[in-house]
């Protein structure tokens, strides 16, 4: 009987343990701690095996008129490992429907167009943008990257651009590369 308790322990503690790596989302989830519509709540990472997914979800509702040229959502991803974001991500809207913009940083600081990118509405408190892997190019070596996001809303409550990190305090998220099997 104790072997099969044993067993039995070990198998849950095994399956615990590889349960983040069968994951195929990140969730980051942030105070309600900005003023504006685009308060992050929280934003989902999917990484399944197509391109990579952001969702954004805010506190607040809003139309695609309403962030029109005052919101954007952006991500920052560091693909290289040193201290710059070698990427960002830019999800707008044209007053009727979402739009995503790749830029690629280089090291001389300029910042260059690569691609308009699939953007969408996930509800009225909501959207996402798609990004595909193919699009990102990694350093030497790497076995993961970073990446963080944030908001940024001009409008009535917020007359000085409100911006709001996530996760907060600037830090970024580790994301594992998939890795190819011998």
């Amino acid at each position: 009987m104790r072997r099969v308790v044993v067993l039995f322990a070990s198998l849950v503690l095994v399956l615990a343990l590889a349960a983040p790596a069968l994951a195929t989302h990140t969730n980051v989830t942030d105070d309600n701690d900005v003023r504006g519509v685009l308060d992050l709540s929280a934003v989902v990472f999917r990484h399944e095996s197509g391109p990579y997914q952001w969702v954004f979800k805010t506190y607040g509702r809003w139309t695609h008129r309403k962030i029109w040229d005052h919101g954007y959502l952006i991500v920052e991803l560091d693909t290289r490992g040193d201290e710059a974001i070698d990427y960002f991500v830019v999800l707008r809207s044209d007053g009727r429907s979402m739009i995503g913009e790749l830029f690629r940083r280089r090291t001389t600081g300029r910042e260059v167009h690569l691609r308009s990118l699939d953007g969408w509405r996930a509800g009225s408190h909501g959207a996402g943008v798609e990004v595909p892997r193919r699009a990102l190019k990694y350093g030497a070596a790497r076995t993961s990257f970073l990446w963080r996001t944030l908001s940024s809303f001009t409008g009535a409550r917020c007359r000085v651009t409100c911006i709001d990190l996530a996760p907060d305090g600037g830090t970024m998220v580790e994301q594992e590369l998939p890795t190819t099997e011998p």
